[in-house]
């Protein structure tokens, strides 16, 4: 019994080591492509039809196993590129697009549509129910970036499209009254103050704190995900905001970080994130519309660094769809560095610039920015080479 005991123990010692192995393994952490290493060291090569395939897979939220039949081998067994993407079915070099938005749109879209938005949680405190909200404002963002992907609508509808999808519990969030029960439909957006990401609730809690609302974080937030023009991180020697409300409480935000700002480490970056979030305070921390915070009248005006002008969110975000270019940019930025799994390289600008007029040609159209980018050399290559010409 004994010696039947301690060989147990070891056993049970021996899959603690095997499960912690596995559980530490980069190739369980991480992304790994096949020659990972060989193209680490300076080469490049152009992708096998299975390890293209694998990439497809990725970008359009597929798994090997889990694919439509249009993404499997007859046998249903294997993952395949489809006839259309093969590297043999083009002898430029380059696949032929014609199943593109077939093949991507669907799986993308559910991939969207089964997303979350974890980290936007409006807290009890906040509102009662929040359980109930959170899950709400998740599924909003997700069928609203759905929808575009499907519909392959225009990437600036992201900012500034005049419908969203709501159930009861969030239109009376909203202020909007004839929607019943718990199922999300389509709404068109009568209202001016509200249209695009920007004025959904899982946005504007995602860049509050708990108890207020975040000029600096909801204008960083439009910097770095709409514009691609991310703030650099403050210096450590610049006091905290919490230091300017203690000093001055009766003072709205707005108030306190007009001062805050006018320390010069604080300007320069301050004056666009500010200026930005502010047009976006008449939104409590989780989108409710309000006309005041505490005791002041809020003050929604601002003016941006190339003397642009707006007093209302809907004014604000006039201005940020005027900006095709560099949202088309930001987001392809974004795109392809997820469907690469690593961040851009210098070598990676020629690539993005050749998209985004290839978007700036067709409308804008989401289903130009996904072609353009599994028609690209970075992916379809491995290496540091792949943005090169051969």
């Amino acid at each position: 019994m004994t010696l039947a005991a301690d060989r147990g123990a070891a056993e049970q010692g021996m899959q603690g080591w095997l499960l912690q192995a596995v559980l530490v393994s980069p190739d369980f952490l991480f992304r790994i492509e096949a020659n990972r290493r060989l193209t680490c060291r300076g080469g490049h090569r152009r992708l096998s039809s299975l390890e293209l395939a694998s990439r497809l897979s990725w970008l359009s939220g597929l798994r090997c196993r889990t694919t439509t039949s249009c993404w499997t081998s007859p046998s249903g067994g294997e993952l395949r590129v489809p006839k259309c993407w093969t590297v043999g079915a083009a002898d430029a070099g380059r696949p032929e697009v014609g199943c593109a938005d077939r093949q991507l749109f669907r799986p993308v879209a559910g991939a969207a549509e089964t997303g979350d938005q974890r980290s936007a949680s409006p807290t009890r405190r906040s509102s009662p129910g929040a359980d109930d909200i959170r899950r709400d404002i998740w599924r909003e963002t997700e069928l609203f970036f759905g929808s575009i992907v499907r519909e392959d609508r225009s990437i600036v509808d992201l900012i500034n499209a005049r419908f969203t999808f709501l159930n009861e519990r969030l239109a009376k969030l909203y202020g909007i009254d004839g929607i019943k029960g718990d199922e999300f439909r389509k709404v068109e957006l009568a209202d001016p103050r509200r249209g695009g990401l920007v004025t959904h609730a899982s946005i504007l809690t995602l860049t509050s704190y708990p108890t207020r609302t975040s000029p600096v974080k909801r204008g960083e937030w439009v910097l770095a995900n709409l514009l691609g023009d991310k703030p650099p991180d403050p210096p450590p020697v610049v006091p905290a905001l919490d230091e300017t409300q203690s000093a001055h409480p009766d003072l709205s935000l707005r108030e306190q970080l007009l001062l805050h700002r006018e320390d010069p480490g604080c300007a320069s970056c301050h004056i666009v994130m500010d200026e930005i979030g502010f047009g976006l305070q008449n939104f409590d921390p989780i989108g409710r519309w309000r006309e005041v915070e505490g005791k002041h009248p809020i003050d929604s005006q601002g003016t941006l660094p190339s003397g642009e002008t707006f007093s209302t969110p809907g004014e604000l975000n006039a201005i940020l769809s005027s900006r095709k270019s560099e949202f088309a940019r930001c987001l392809t930025e974004k795109l392809l560095t997820y469907a690469l799994g690593r961040g851009l390289e210098y070598y990676d600008r020629c690539t993005v610039e050749e998209i985004v007029t290839r978007l700036e040609a067709r409308e804008y159209r989401f289903s130009e920015l996904l072609v353009g980018i599994v028609e690209s050399r970075p992916f379809q290559y491995q290496g540091q080479r792949a943005s090169d010409e051969e």
